[in-house]
């Protein structure tokens, strides 16, 4: 009997591991398959400029800048020189802002999409 019980244990163990040790299972908070690479693909620079007015957007509503930034156009893209990654910078003209040093926003996003931070110096 008590072999028969170890013996059920066992495959019930084994059934288990098997089912969450597949090649496309995906864990908490991301998806990935093993042998791939874990960088994420570059989007397009329509996206990096939508994903960048979606971040001025924020801020707006967060009352951490004017809500005329609202309305500011995209006034370039640029790789970033400040690390070895190459995010992009877009930028935001508001001529609006009295302040000179702040009429120009700078939206740090990765190639990916991922927001890295904004502020008014560009560094």
């Amino acid at each position: 009997m008590k072999t028969l019980i170890k013996t059920t244990l066992i495959a019930a163990l084994v059934a288990s591991t098997s089912l969450y040790a597949g090649s496309g299972h995906s864990h908490a908070g991301h998806d990935h398959s093993h042998g791939h690479s874990h960088e994420q693909k570059a989007v397009s620079e329509d996206n990096i400029k939508e994903i960048a007015k979606q971040k001025v957007n924020s801020l707006v509503k967060q009352k951490k800048i004017a809500k005329s930034w609202a309305s500011s156009p995209v006034e370039r893209i640029e790789v970033s020189k400040l690390n070895y990654k190459k995010d992009l910078v877009v930028s935001f003209k508001n001529a609006k802002i009295k302040d000179k040093s702040r009429q120009t926003l700078y939206v740090f996003v990765s190639k990916s999409g991922m927001i890295k931070g904004a502020n008014y110096t560009g560094k």
